[in-house]
């Protein structure tokens, strides 16, 4: 698959995508699934308030915040696509590593075919891409509050 096909079919599945989909939905930061690996039998987790230091348990689903990959255009449309995006890539790799790590399987470890690879390299350098963005924003932002 040559670069030029790449591109054209990205942009052909980006062109299907309704940009006013997931506007208002709520999105997670770290991917649901990889909360609920860590989560209590409830679906809870110890979190750490920033501002207070103070720990609490909080529910999987109190830990999205609302329009987090919303983006809006230049010409000052929201456009959630993005967030279709990260759903696709990372629903490829949830199943991926809940087939790996949820079955007997796992007990006798074999090697990732390429399109698993595929799969899990994608997951893994669009979160080190939005991780990327987080910190830069953070950084951003404490310019602009003179911390």
């Amino acid at each position: 698959l040559s670069d030029r096909e790449a591109d054209r079919r990205a942009q052909e599945w980006l062109d299907k995508l309704d940009p006013q989909a997931a506007v208002g939905a709520r999105h997670h930061i770290v991917p649901r699934f990889l909360l609920a690996r860590f989560a209590s039998p409830e679906g809870q987790l110890r979190v750490r308030n920033r501002a207070d230091g103070k720990a609490s348990l909080r529910s999987i689903g109190d830990l999205a915040v609302r329009d987090f990959y919303t983006a809006v255009t230049e010409s000052s449309v929201l456009d959630a696509r993005l967030e279709s995006l990260l759903s696709e890539v990372e629903g490829g790799a949830a199943e991926l590593l809940r087939q790996h790590l949820d079955s007997r399987v796992f007990a006798r470890s074999r090697a990732f075919t390429p399109q698993e690879r595929a799969t899990l390299d994608a997951f893994v350098g669009m979160q080190a891409v939005l991780l990327r963005v987080r910190v830069d924003d953070h950084q951003w932002r404490s310019s602009r509050q003179g911390r």
